[in-house]
């Protein structure tokens, strides 16, 4: 049965904002996974909720481009360069990343705001798994 393996845990969302997303490393070890406000690292063998470590938390930046609006954290997807990039819940002209998604707590490195683009309104770009195998038969 495949919910045999099945963990879970409690995220908030405090202002119910396009604030959440979800994305696993490139080798499967860790899940990341994000409120509005906060950025979780997971381990996904052993236990799951006694690995569960802060990665990040908004620090009230302002985006200066358009509305001045809160950069939340929004949607997550890992990119074929190894990095997972992650846009903001509000428009603005960054993307959040984290530079080694295979490394445990900090080691993963979040630069919040780390890639300044020219645009972007609560979206990333659309990577395909590059790196599944083929199915068999």
């Amino acid at each position: 049965m495949y919910w045999r393996n099945q963990r879970r845990d409690t995220i908030l969302i405090v202002l119910q904002e396009l604030g959440a997303g979800l994305v696993f490393s490139s080798d499967i070890k860790f899940l990341f996974a994000s409120s509005d406000n906060v950025l979780y690292q997971y381990e996904t063998a052993g236990n799951f909720n006694s690995s569960k470590y802060l990665l990040g938390s908004y620090y009230e930046f302002r985006d200066t481009v358009g509305l001045n609006l809160a950069s939340y954290f929004g949607y997550w997807a890992l990119a074929p360069d190894g990095r997972i990039y992650g846009a903001q819940s509000t428009s603005g002209t960054h993307l959040h990343v984290i530079d080694y998604p295979n490394e445990k707590g900090m080691d993963a490195h979040l630069k919040q705001h780390g890639l300044k683009i020219r645009q972007n309104y609560q979206s990333i770009p659309n990577f395909p798994h590059y790196r599944l195998s083929p199915w068999d038969g």
